[in-house]
């Protein structure tokens, strides 16, 4: 079936069309860099 005939509410066409943004989101996420800061050291003093 062309992509062009299947229905605006074909839930496989919404599905694939779903994954595909999510894909494109999660490439542009993983492509940003992120600066990890650390925390110092603490000592944990149990009272």
């Amino acid at each position: 079936m062309a992509e062009e005939e299947r229905s605006i509410d074909d839930p496989v066409r919404l599905a694939e069309e779903a994954r595909e943004n999510v894909q494109k989101a999660a490439t542009e996420l993983r492509a940003q860099r992120v600066p990890i800061e650390t925390e110092p050291a603490t000592v944990f003093k149990v009272d």
